[in-house]
């Protein structure tokens, strides 16, 4: 005997029957003695769809992911993206539209990973996601590849040159930046433009010690004997006075004045103050005169 064919729904919310074309097809297995439709029809599924606007402020992205977990519907933001960007569109009947293609529509809400939102919160820039802090980062204004560019090249100077610091890690974002700028002009034809930039990357470069004129401070110039790079580091980076709190960490001073000096003084009469530093300079002939 031929199953027989369900030619109306009631729908669970308003409670009319209407006919199929009225209400969502869905993968849900939840439905399936609905001829696998939302039981829910359209009018109403917008209707709660403008509800929960209201609910989250206007957050359209909020409103449609939690009618999508209450009706079982596989949320997926390129989708959203992709009706947000459409004028005076009818989200709800956009979405499941779109939804119906061939990569999504066997999916539910159970093909969607639960993230929490702050930790994983991502801006649309153009039909891209970015994350927030990406762009806290580096600020805005830039598309979605330059940001990608822009991580890159951070990550490989980063790894390259020094970073430690707070200023060197400043300076290595400016250089980024730069990259970008330079790339920018380049693609427009700008030379002159594409010359001041590069002028600017030699000087934060040179601010950041990776010209290879300044390389060789660090030694990596394996012609340079041992005697000339203490002799560049002597005048390029002398080492500052010492604080007084380290100028005798290890005792020896304590130790000479102690077991040597001392002792000597009174052997030899010698003046009270004398201290090793005097003996160390040759002043004890002329603390006698």
């Amino acid at each position: 005997m031929a199953k027989k064919t369900i030619e109306k729904i009631k729908c669970t919310c308003c409670g009319k029957e209407q006919r199929l074309s009225e209400y969502y097809k869905s993968a849900s297995k939840m439905y399936t003695n609905n001829n696998e439709k939302i039981p829910i029809c359209k009018s109403c599924m917008k209707d709660r769809y403008t509800q929960l606007l209201n609910y989250y402020n206007g957050d359209a992205k909020l409103s449609l992911k939690h009618l999508c977990l209450n009706l079982d519907i596989f949320f997926f933001e390129k989708l959203f993206i992709e009706c947000s960007a459409k004028d005076d569109v009818d989200m709800i009947g956009e979405y499941m539209r779109l939804l119906s293609r061939k990569e999504t529509k066997d999916k539910t809400s159970v093909d969607n990973l639960m993230i929490d939102e702050s930790e994983n919160k991502k801006i649309a820039i153009g039909n891209e996601l970015v994350d927030e802090e990406i762009i806290d980062f580096w600020g805005e204004g830039y598309s979605s590849k330059e940001y990608i560019r822009l991580e890159k090249k951070y990550k490989k100077y980063t790894k390259h040159y020094p970073s430690e610091s707070l200023q060197e890690q400043e300076i290595i974002k400016s250089l980024c930046e730069l990259e970008i700028m330079k790339e920018n002009c380049r693609l427009s034809g700008d030379k002159n433009g594409y010359d001041k930039v590069n002028t600017q990357i030699r000087k934060s470069m040179d601010d950041l010690n990776v010209l290879p004129s300044k390389m060789q401070k660090y030694g990596e110039d394996k012609n340079i004997t041992i005697g000339k790079l203490i002799e560049t580091i002597e005048k390029e980076e002398p080492i500052p006075d010492i604080h007084p709190e380290f100028e005798d960490i290890d005792k020896i001073k304590w130790m000479l004045d102690r077991y040597f000096i001392n002792p000597f003084k009174k052997v030899f009469g010698l003046d009270d103050n004398l201290s090793y530093e005097d003996v160390e300079n040759d002043t004890y002939e002329d603390s006698k005169k």
